[in-house]
């Protein structure tokens, strides 16, 4: 009889606790606990403009989180070789009814450079008077000369680019891919684009011709519209 007491005792304390803790408004979780989850993200809608005569003329910044360089070459013929500039500043003066107005400057961090390979010796030798000479020229620059629109959204952008302190022609083939206000962010036009180099025409000779001469150049850029307001993330 006793025991059947106690197991109603503690079946009715239970309910009771339970319905107590039922009863209670939902709150925002203690210190330290899972945040709450649910409800719709923010939202990404927008106007993208996929034709760049349409896109607002002006003054755009390269967004340093959205403008990088990967560089590759063939390693001794088993491989490419590759590495990333991620750091990099830049400016494009945008002329969409008459593209060949438009200007491209942007300054390269060389001595930034990323080779994801473990061995701490080739970054070393990346970077020293062999290859890079980061200590001595930190930094590289392309600056437009012509800018040629060669299909609706190709172009051409002809320009000088200094590294190691030798100036060289550089041809870089674009795409322009959309264009569009982000929530949060501003305006923005993207791009990618190719180009090539010879290594050898920077003095840059070192283990020619096992490492190939030929430099390939993958581009990605976004810029942002100067002096626009971000409208805010909904």
């Amino acid at each position: 009889m006793k025991s059947n007491f106690v197991s109603l005792a503690l079946i009715a304390l239970t309910t009771v606790a339970v319905t107590a803790l039922n009863a209670q408004p939902a709150g925002p979780p203690p210190t330290g606990g899972p945040l709450p989850t649910g409800g719709p993200p923010p939202s990404l809608e927008m106007v993208r403009i996929k034709e760049i005569n349409r896109v607002p003329s002006g003054d755009y910044q390269l967004d340093p989180q959205h403008g990088r360089v990967i560089w590759s070459v063939s390693h001794h013929g088993f491989s490419k070789l590759a590495s990333m500039l991620p750091q990099n500043e830049g400016a494009l003066h945008l002329d969409a009814k008459n593209i060949a107005n438009s200007k491209l400057d942007v300054t390269l961090h060389m001595d930034q450079v990323l080779t994801g390979i473990s061995a701490e010796h080739f970054d070393k030798l990346l970077k020293s008077d062999k290859i890079l000479d980061t200590d001595e020229y930190p930094t590289a620059q392309f600056k437009s000369t012509r800018v040629e629109q060669v299909a609706p959204n190709k172009l051409k952008v002809a320009g000088e680019l200094t590294f190691r302190g030798v100036t060289k022609p550089l041809v870089i083939d674009a795409t322009f891919n959309q264009a569009g206000e982000i929530p949060g962010a501003g305006y923005i036009v993207g791009f990618d684009g190719t180009a090539t180099l010879k290594r050898s025409d920077y003095g840059v000779n070192f283990l020619l011709p096992s490492v190939s001469d030929e430099v390939q150049l993958t581009i990605e850029a976004e810029f942002k519209q100067l002096g626009k307001v971000a409208a805010p993330a909904r």
